[in-house]
């Protein structure tokens, strides 16, 4: 019985999330927060001690889920510390100065401006050297003295490794650092600034306040065949990846469906999606989310409030994919981060 009234408290609280955008409370940032009404009693219940132990039961079920929503934000305050530190790590995406897609041939690199890699003047050598590609390959050639490491040891010369596999080859000159990068057809240079004015005056994107609302329950329903969904990119490019099957939620009583992807090496279903929010809130191309595989009963948590801006929310030199037609949602996800200050829906 204890746990019936916790899962009845909780879907409560979901439903309120779903259907109460505008019974919503401002917060003093001018956001929405959504306040879960508390549990209602009659107390008047002396005369009645099974209702009244019941009551009293459902009073301490009601706490004890207070108590893991207050756990449940604990753990999301540190994954917004842990993405905020990633965002502006050394190798992190507000690094990113450049991308430069690479012709057949030989492509020049430096300070100059009469190279078409680009790098920052006075902080890179005029010449740093030469990308030749050949076909997929790509190798580079040092200018003399230009002081060139490639994986932290001194070169001249190297084929370079892509970021197709686990370790791509790091061509590094002071503070930047190059990288191949292949996006289907395409081959290029991915360049990066630890001193980046993006990554020395990062500020970390703010979120909606959590709420345990939007930590909805999905049903996992496998596709016959794993479906290859076409996944468009910022750039143009089109790639297919592959969908297993839909989360199936309900929310505000209506029957919404996400299509999961996999990706190689990744224990969880990612998701691509887009939202009512998006360009207003929210990142306007929309937003990602991971989320755990299926227990053995078919069951998703869908933590909304995990929800995060995409890579080229904080740089125009990222590919990032966009969500497929299939993972536009119908209505307004007020959980999970914000769109940087500046960007469309925060100016």
């Amino acid at each position: 019985m204890q746990n019936a009234i916790k899962t009845d408290w909780f879907k409560a609280s979901t439903k309120r999330a779903c259907a109460a955008i505008e019974t919503a409370a401002p917060t003093p940032h001018g956001r929405a927060r959504l306040l879960p009404s508390r549990p209602r009693f009659d107390l008047r219940l002396q005369s009645h001690p099974a209702r009244a132990a019941a009551a009293v039961s459902a009073i301490l079920i009601a706490l004890s889920a207070t108590a893991q929503a207050q756990d449940s934000e604990a753990q999301w305050q540190a994954w917004r510390a842990h993405r905020a530190a990633s965002l502006a790590a050394s190798n992190g995406w507000t690094t990113l100065i450049g991308l430069v897609w690479l012709q057949p041939g030989v492509t020049h690199a430096g300070g100059d401006p009469t190279n078409y890699a680009l790098l920052p003047p006075g902080r890179a050598p005029a010449s740093v050297g030469t990308f030749i590609r050949d076909g997929r390959a790509v190798r580079f050639d040092a200018a003399p003295g230009a002081n060139i490491t490639i994986n932290g040891q001194p070169a001249t010369s190297a084929n370079l490794v892509s970021d197709a596999n686990d370790s791509p080859s790091i061509v590094r000159v002071g503070d930047i650092s190059i990288v191949v990068i292949e996006r289907g057809e395409r081959i290029g240079l991915r360049i990066r600034d630890t001193q980046a004015p993006t990554r020395v005056h990062f500020h970390p994107p703010d979120a909606y306040p959590y709420d345990v609302a939007w930590r909805l329950h999905a049903k996992f329903e496998p596709f016959l065949l794993p479906k290859k969904l076409k996944i468009a990119d910022v750039t143009g490019n089109v790639q297919e990846m592959e969908s297993p099957g839909s989360l199936v939620f309900n929310c505000g009583g209506r029957e919404y469906r996400l299509d999961a992807l996999t990706e190689a090496g990744e224990t969880n279903f990612f998701i691509i999606f887009h939202d009512q929010t998006a360009g207003q809130t929210t990142y306007h191309s929309g937003r990602f989310l991971y989320a755990p595989k299926p227990g053995p009963d078919g069951g998703v948590t869908v933590d909304f409030n995990y929800a995060y801006s995409p890579p080229c929310a904080f740089t125009p030199y990222a590919t990032c994919p966009l969500p497929p037609q299939e993972n536009w949602l119908p209505l307004e996800v007020k959980a999970g981060e914000l769109a940087p200050a500046g960007h469309k829906g925060r100016e």
